[in-house]
């Protein structure tokens, strides 16, 4: 395409993950015409990025279980989830997820996908949490298989630079190319979706909304730069709930390599077969393919701190007081890294229930044997604190912290950081450093006001014709918990290509 070129279509889809991808295939199904635009050269977004799970209730699984659920108890308990910060949900859209996600499970399993569970994880007071096999890259694949036999064209690599109107309708966008330094004009005759994902990773948007401590903390996924919420507010958008935030996640520094469940096949067939055998295959197995992810995926549990490990950044020194939430000052150290340091008296502990390191809520637990046999990149032992630092980038140093952190133990009161309590030292060998970890920020919160048809909303709550918003774009949601997000973004997506195709 060159700048002259003029692309017509019916619905332009701006974005390529769980969102974008499953608001083109519903407004497909209504057989029409539809364009999806992502800026990378690979589809999938934070989607892709995530375990796979979608949090739904009423579902045929859960039925299969004989799990009695109800809407309203869905809803009741995404609001506990909530706590305080559910007085900024969306109710009205809120209702919408929680009628819709089941449909949206039934939807995709109409296109090959299969899942296993319900999980349960509280305050959901039922198992809720459907895990997609074999794993997330599924709903990039087969999502745009089934895209593409229902006639979605795609185009990659490609920036939406600014939306079009026309006598105050979005009637489409202007695209940017860097390969070919060109412009590309789209036309859409029935409207435009913003499926652009969150701001997590935009430095403008987080400067402008949220405290600069926070604003600094890197993105979980660097693409998501907010391109949706800058272009809709630019023509009068409504941003809603942008600087309501929760505190950056902490996570391992994934593995090097690529983990063996990453190339599970993603053919029909294959998910057919495993989707099937899951329902019968021990729960052994099961929890051990489980624990495979959650070691190289994992967060450290509050409870290592709780039970007397210290953090120590790459210069070897504590930063923090480790009881409370550590995220913060985390974020702001060399490279934004550290070490959980222990000895074996708290690591014997950490070998079985309710002492684990990391968690995939309702499926399985990984212990520090799981770490040692799974993630060895990310442990290491050593009879002495010097042997078990050997791969720490200042490991004097990292000794010393230790020593002046066990002086404080001995009596009773921490002069750097007043922690307490203090636990009962790192004296026992032999000794454990976990790590490097990091502190990011998973999904931010704000995006574009909607409404239940998806439609983006000014501030006096008229609709902007021709311009809906989907995912994490719109509605500003706050979504705690696992599986809401990826609920939330193929229930709107899907339902918001079904509402397009109706525009006029």
């Amino acid at each position: 395409m060159k700048n002259s070129d003029v692309y017509e279509t019916d619905v332009l889809v701006i974005g390529g993950g769980g969102a974008g991808l499953a608001a083109a295939l519903s407004a497909a199904e209504e057989k029409k015409k539809v364009l999806l635009v992502e800026k990378s050269k690979y589809l999938g977004g934070t989607t892709a990025l995530s375990i796979g799970s979608i949090t739904a209730s009423g579902t045929k699984h859960q039925k299969r279980k004989r799990i009695h659920d109800s809407p309203e108890a869905f809803f009741e308990d995404i609001g506990k989830y909530n706590a305080e910060l559910d007085v900024h949900d969306n109710k009205e859209l809120c209702w919408v997820l929680v009628r819709e996600a089941e449909k949206t499970i039934e939807w995709l399993q109409g296109f090959g996908f299969e899942f296993f569970g319900p999980s349960p994880e509280p305050p959901h007071r039922v198992p809720r949490m459907h895990n997609v096999i074999p794993n997330a890259s599924a709903f990039p694949v087969l999502l745009q298989r089934a895209a593409r036999k229902n006639n979605v064209k795609f185009l990659t690599d490609l920036t939406a630079h600014h939306l079009l109107q026309y006598d105050g309708r979005v009637i489409g966008a202007i695209l940017y190319q860097k390969t070919d330094n060109a412009f590309i004009e789209v036309r859409a005759r029935l409207g435009v979706i913003l499926a652009c994902g969150d701001f997590s990773g935009s430095d403008f948007l987080k400067r402008k909304y949220w405290p600069s401590d926070l604003a600094e903390v890197n993105p979980y996924n660097p693409n998501c730069q907010g391109e949706g919420h800058l272009m809709g507010s630019k023509i009068g958008g409504h941003l809603v709930n942008m600087s309501v935030s929760r505190f950056p996640n902490i996570r391992f520094i994934p593995a090097p390599k690529r983990l063996w469940n990453d190339f599970l096949p993603t053919t029909p067939l294959f998910i057919k077969l495993y989707g099937t055998g899951s329902r019968f295959l021990p729960k052994q197995i099961v929890t051990k393919i489980a624990k495979h992810i959650i070691t190289t995926r994992g967060a450290p549990d509050a409870k290592l701190y709780k039970e007397g490990a210290i953090l120590v950044n790459n210069k070897g020194e504590r930063f923090t007081n480790e009881l409370k939430d550590p995220s913060i000052p985390l974020s702001k150290q060399p490279k934004g890294q550290a070490y959980i340091v222990f000895d074996s008296l708290l690591a014997r502990k950490f070998t079985a229930w309710p002492y684990y390191i990391s968690t995939a809520p309702g499926i399985a637990h990984a212990y520090l044997q799981d770490y040692e046999k799974n993630f060895p990149d990310v442990i290491s032992r050593g009879n002495t604190l010097e042997d078990a630092a050997k791969n720490h980038p200042r490991s004097f140093s990292l000794v010393e912290a230790v020593r002046r952190y066990n002086r404080f133990v001995e009596k009773g009161k921490d002069d750097d950081f007043q922690r307490l309590p203090l636990g009962e030292g790192i004296l026992e060998p032999p000794f454990y450093i976990l790590g490097p970890a990091e502190s990011y920020i998973g999904v931010s919160i704000g995006g574009l006001s909607i409404n239940s048809r998806f439609e983006v909303l000014r501030e006096d709550g008229k609709v902007i014709s021709g311009l809906f918003a989907v995912g994490r774009t719109g509605g500003g949601l706050i979504l705690s918990g696992h599986g809401l997000n990826l609920a939330w973004a193929l229930t709107s997506g899907r339902l918001a290509g079904k509402f397009v195709a109706q525009n006029k």
